[in-house]
């Protein structure tokens, strides 16, 4: 579903929309972080990356409108900056979210999570564990493997974190299916969207 690297060169808004992906990458041999006092841990880091993906004018929108992009979301006039999402079909507009679960169990929620083998170590203190959420089937390449989000539990309580909405609903079905529990009262808090989306509906 992910684009081939295109040039910048050329690229003008009229012409496509800029991905922004977030990555989970294996450190290496000697910057490989370890868990002090536990048995050897090799845990990746988080980087995001933009690519530019050309979208004609005749093509199905991004925003799985089944409009074409010519009559739908092209622009003439500033970029838009969308996401995969997670059924690998369509895109949302980039909108930075993190959502926050303070009454949980900490200690059990972490125990969970760390034997979860779907999850990508980021981090982990004695006060704070962070995890990468891969995007399912992997996607891989050589910048490393796709991800949708990260998750992780401090003092703070559970907290995800990722760039579209529906992603955002997306972790927390997978985090609660995980955790086979009900997560409780959440906060939401989210960045300005770069834009203002509308997303038309189709017609029945």
């Amino acid at each position: 579903m992910l684009p081939q690297y295109e040039s910048f060169l050329d690229a003008t808004p009229e012409k496509g929309v800029i991905m922004v992906e977030y990555w989970w990458q294996t450190p290496s041999r000697l910057n490989a972080k370890k868990a002090r006092g536990a048995e050897r841990e090799t845990r990746g880091a988080k980087t995001s990356m933009i690519f530019f993906k050309r979208v004609l004018s005749a093509d199905k929108c991004w925003c799985g409108s089944a409009k074409t992009f010519g009559k739908c979301h092209r622009r003439d006039d500033d970029w838009t900056y969308v996401s995969l999402d997670p059924d690998r079909r369509t895109y949302s507009p980039v909108v930075l979210l993190e959502r926050i679960f303070p009454h949980i169990n900490i200690a059990h929620v972490r125990a969970q999570l760390e034997r979860d083998q779907r999850l990508l170590p980021l981090d982990k203190t004695s006060d704070y564990a962070e995890w990468a959420l891969p995007a399912h089937p992997p996607i891989v390449n050589d910048i490393g493997q796709l991800i949708i989000g990260t998750l992780d539990v401090s003092t703070r309580g559970l907290r995800i974190e990722t760039n579209s909405e529906k992603r955002v609903e997306h972790m927390t079905g997978l985090v609660a299916q995980m955790l086979g529990a009900v997560l409780g009262k959440n906060e939401t808090r989210r960045a300005e969207p770069q834009k203002t989306f509308h997303i038309p509906r189709m017609r029945e």
